[in-house]
């Protein structure tokens, strides 16, 4: 039994900070009801594939196409159905607080209360209070999602109270692992479930059919053939949700009590190693590889003690990744030494142009180490040519060549004469009846026209728009030269740190990230392989929750998380796992660090999150309950003890009287 209290409202409550009214036990059993909408949340939402055509209200912005209509089959959705669960789950935890009289309290949801409310205000100061409310275009993060991963946290805290229920929720995780597992398998092989003709029919509303001339059969993805990415809408994101799944599988198989369970973990894991492996996710890998390291950690004294099978077990692993490689022709190798080998980015050396300044009666382009000053020259004709001054004020000579393109029709383009410029090329040109020079540099392109409305010199950018050119503050430091070939993100890292000094307290609002990133680093962007393309996320969530809901939400979230992984080590360390809750409560702080490393070099999204913050609530819930029945068992050993201390005394003191 656990020590209680009760106070004046006649509510009784013990360590644990649950509550009763009517001297009703704290350990009554809440309904199985209570569940339901936080299943929903993180086994069905996750699975949600339905196409959506929306306007992304993103026009008036110039790194933004023309375009008013867009398609999303993954996230908006996902956003709408768990932010509602969000509310349900909100509505419920009122029902249980009016029920009981009060909600079960622990200090370590402070900081996350603290996050929460950094969100909110966010949000009321958001850069663009339309897609933090509604969400961005392909991210659809919105403020509301992000309290719902709150809500779902200490939901699952709330209405998990014993083991049972605790079961309950791990049969579902497993579920989910199973349907993901096959889903995945199946795009491994290529007979993608999701792009068959029955499951094309599911994810398209009859609607869409005649509106936008989709059918059946007509739909396709990007993703080569064998990629996996299940039902998350990318294939990084199957890779960090595998680097959850599969620890804590590995979790429940070394610690399984029953051999017939095996029959379940064994095929659970296989099917997530193909997802894993169709992924080819750097970051799931990174992730796998940091779980497997806390594994040793937390299970050192089991693998000490049958170090025998765990060679063997290791020896297995080892050879099926082997065997995985080859039959992938080493892709896999491949993919992960990929992250240290900076391919296709351009050294300083080789990027000539660097910066491109526009003025009213002229502009500045550096190129080659050379400040060169142009103006645009109209004859009488109406014929256009550059006239290119050095620094020394020595007009450079210019030459007209001609070409035929590939319709056949003769074209003439300018080239400056001295080889030093060879890399630049000037065309004259019209765009949007606006009469200027397109530049071709290094084989990027540049079109500057002068504007008689404006009365100066413009850039239009390949959207077709009057756009700013300028050269961003960037954080130009070696371990981003080095992460240069994790698809980029090393690039993108340098660009976004600088925009962290900005909102230490507020962040510029829930899902606004392309909003504040400076899209108008053109240049940079071109030699970095990034022209022409939208960046809609950071590529490191811990910049994604900095930027966006400030600083102080980050750190609240760290807290919090931190304070559970330390609780969680030290309930768990060098102990025998022996319950349920144990083996899920160990298994689901391993799945949640690795979702943390995981988090360093990708992005939170609803279709992952969802999973995490459910597994972390999970944890919280299940540490409570280790904790009460340890404590009840060395409450009840104590009592034990003292029954057969007082009997052994008692059985001396009769003997004594006998003497």
């Amino acid at each position: 039994m656990s020590s209680s209290t009760k106070r004046k409202d006649g509510i009784v409550s013990d360590s644990t900070g649950y509550a009763s009214r009517h001297n009703i036990s704290v350990k009554k059993e809440i309904s199985w009801v209570f569940l339901i909408p936080m299943i929903a949340a993180f086994v069905f939402v996750p699975l949600m594939v339905r196409i959506h055509i929306y306007d992304p209200k993103l026009t008036e912005y110039a790194w933004f196409t023309w375009e008013t209509e867009r398609l999303d089959a993954f996230h908006y959705w996902k956003n709408i159905c768990f932010s509602i669960l969000g509310g349900i789950m909100l509505c419920f935890t009122l029902l249980l607080f009016f029920i009981q009289g009060g909600l079960p309290k622990k200090k370590m949801f402070l900081p996350l209360g603290i996050y929460a409310i950094m969100c909110i205000l966010s949000t009321f100061f958001s850069v663009s209070k339309y897609h933090s409310i509604h969400g961005f275009y392909e991210m659809f993060e919105s403020i509301f999602c992000l309290l719902s991963y709150c809500m779902i946290c200490y939901y699952a805290y709330a209405v998990i109270r014993s083991e049972k229920r605790l079961k309950t929720v791990g049969i579902w995780i497993l579920v989910l692992i199973l349907l993901l597992g096959i889903i995945g398998t199946s795009q491994y092989f290529n007979h993608d479930i999701i792009m068959s003709e029955i499951g094309q029919k599911l994810i398209l509303p009859p609607s869409y059919k005649d509106d936008y001339g989709l059918a059946p059969g007509g739909l396709g993805l990007t993703f080569g053939k064998g990629r996996v990415y299940a039902t998350l809408y990318n294939p990084n994101y199957v890779g960090v949700y595998t680097a959850m799944a599969l620890p804590l599988l590995l979790v429940l198989t070394v610690t399984v009590d029953n051999i017939k369970k095996l029959l379940i973990y064994i095929p659970l894991i296989i099917l997530t190693m193909f997802s894993l492996v169709g992924s080819l996710s750097r970051a799931g890998m990174i992730a796998i590889i940091g779980s497997m390291i806390l594994f040793l950690v937390m299970f050192h004294t089991i693998i000490v003690k049958y170090w025998k099978q765990a060679i063997g077990i290791a020896i297995v692993i080892i050879i099926g990744i082997v065997c995985f490689d080859f039959a992938r022709d080493h892709v896999i190798s491949e993919r992960f030494m990929s992250i240290f080998h900076n391919e296709g980015e351009q050294t300083k050396s080789e990027q000539l142009l660097t910066s491109l300044e526009l003025h009213d009666t002229s502009y500045t382009m550096f190129y080659g180490g050379h400040e060169l000053t142009i103006q645009h020259q109209i004859d009488e004709s109406g014929n256009i040519a550059p006239i290119i001054m050095e620094e020394s004020g020595r007009q450079l000579p210019t030459q007209v060549q001609t070409t035929v393109n590939e319709d056949g029709q003769e074209y003439g383009y300018y080239v400056i004469t001295e080889e030093e410029y060879a890399g630049i090329v000037i065309q004259p040109a019209y765009s949007d009846e606006n009469l200027g020079l397109q530049y071709e540099i290094d084989g990027y392109h540049y079109f500057i026209y002068y504007s008689e409305q404006d009365k100066t010199y413009c850039f239009q950018n390949s959207n077709g728009k009057k756009s700013e050119i300028k050269t961003a503050e960037k954080a130009d430091w070696k371990i981003f030269k080095m992460f240069g070939g994790f698809s980029g993100r090393g690039y993108i890292w340098s660009k976004s740190v600088p925009l962290v000094k900005h909102y230490l307290l507020l962040g510029s609002g829930p899902d606004t990230y392309t909003f504040v990133y400076p899209h108008d680093d053109v240049i940079d962007q071109n030699y970095n392989g990034y022209g022409n393309q939208i960046i809609t996320k950071p590529h490191c969530m811990y910049l994604q929750t900095w930027i966006q809901t400030g600083g102080i939400s980050l750190l609240a979230w760290l807290v919090f998380y931190f304070w559970y992984f330390v609780d969680s080590f030290r309930l768990y360390f060098r102990k025998e796992y022996k319950t349920f809750a144990e083996k899920l409560g160990v298994g689901l702080m391993i799945a949640t660090a690795s979702y943390m490393i995981s988090g360093i070099a990708n992005d939170s999204n609803p279709s992952v999150a969802p999973i995490y913050w459910a597994m972390l609530g999970i944890g919280i819930a299940a540490n409570t309950i280790v904790r009460n029945t340890r404590k009840e068992e060395a409450e009840k050993k104590i009592k034990r003890e003292q029954a057969i201390a007082q009997a052994k005394a008692l059985r001396e003191k009769k003997s004594v009287s006998s003497n």
